[in-house]
């Protein structure tokens, strides 16, 4: 991948942000283009999907999903790091970062979008971006209805409101003890989930409630204030897994193991088996139907653990954690990847678009 880079994105969707503060974290020449009316024809030209963010390379070339564009900048640019070189290190930031773009966003939408006045102002913000001159009459409410009649796919619904807001809570306060005594997930350099989380928390922020309980959050608070401009200080590294243990260990267990991988995997069971995905998380009922873009993350993330080579800490971490037997059930059982859309057809449309 070329620079200098084009990144067509909007100040509201979290996948947008996500990849436009990597890029500027890495130091890649790029411009920035909020993606409005303006130039929707020209997005339409270079899009595969219609879908952001777009990130068109210098030879014209494209991309629109920001874990695979991470991965390959990361590989062709390894400085400033943003994935630690220990596999073990760079799986486990794998594998938060999945959980932040798959689950947080399903927090996000449900915040942003399931309540009727936080729906309505994010429906003013949507359309008054992509019409900065003259939002047509009505356009918001027509963004609101279809927003509430698109969350029941995601899962994002409100008879899902308890689950999401017990999970959010335990989220931001283990996020919190996680950043106690460093300024990154991983140490002192960011990686992927870092930015995955934070592109996340920074939507969320934007909503009432969540951004009472992320006020609270000391440390995290902090964190993403650091994020809109990560700037490591001259030597900083990545901790050792075993230095890092005694923080990630409950984020593993209670939010990636116990929630998302246990979503995850009935999420693959229903798209090979049909049926709707029922679980209990943190005492609450949670349920929706299969997620096509969320069942081939989830073959992706078993694949990175497939190659991963033997690593006695690694996997007594993830064991503990309940994250392990399901990461290495064999590829082959997953649903096949398809030519849909990898993207948020299955849930919200292009008001926040999922990469």
């Amino acid at each position: 991948m070329q620079p200098p880079f084009r990144l067509y994105g909007a100040e509201n969707s979290a996948f947008s942000q996500k990849l436009l503060t990597y890029l500027r974290y890495k130091g890649f020449e790029h411009t920035y283009i909020p993606r409005t009316v303006a130039n929707a024809a020209e997005f339409s030209r270079l899009a595969r999907l219609p879908l952001i963010p777009l990130l068109v390379e210098a030879d014209g070339r494209t991309a629109q999903d920001s874990t695979q564009i991470m991965e390959r900048l990361d590989a062709a640019s390894p400085v400033p790091a943003a994935r630690p070189e220990d596999p073990a290190l760079g799986f486990v930031a794998s594998l938060i970062e999945d959980w932040a773009d798959e689950w947080l966003n399903k927090i996000s939408l449900y915040y942003r979008w399931a309540d009727d006045n936080e729906r309505k102002a994010a429906a003013k913000a949507a359309v008054d971006a992509m019409y900065p001159d003259s939002p047509p009459e009505g356009a918001a409410e027509i963004v609101a209805a279809r927003m509430a009649a698109k969350l029941p796919v995601a899962g994002a619904g409100p008879d899902n409101g308890a689950a999401l807001e017990a999970a959010f809570k335990d989220a931001v306060a283990l996020l919190d003890g996680c950043l106690l005594t460093r300024p990154f997930l991983f140490g002192g350099l960011p990686t992927s989930a870092d930015f995955a989380i934070a592109a996340q928390l920074n939507q969320l922020q934007k909503a009432v409630r969540p951004a009472a309980i992320l006020h609270d959050a000391t440390w995290l608070s902090a964190y993403l204030v650091r994020m809109q401009a990560p700037q490591p200080a001259e030597g900083a590294a990545y901790e050792t897994l075993a230095s890092l243990e005694p923080t990630l260990a409950p984020l593993l267990s209670r939010q990636i193991g116990a929630i998302y991988l246990a979503f995850a995997e009935a999420n693959a069971q229903t798209q090979a088996s049909g049926g709707a995905i029922s679980l209990d998380i943190l005492g609450h009922p949670f349920a929706q139907g299969p997620q096509r873009y969320a069942a081939r993350a989830f073959q992706e993330l078993r694949r990175k653990r497939a190659q991963m080579p033997e690593h006695d800490a690694l996997t007594a971490l993830l064991d503990t954690a309940g994250c392990d037997l399901p990461l290495r059930m064999p590829v082959s059982a997953l649903v096949a990847q398809s030519s849909e859309p990898s993207a948020e057809e299955d849930t919200i449309g292009e008001e926040d678009e999922q990469d």
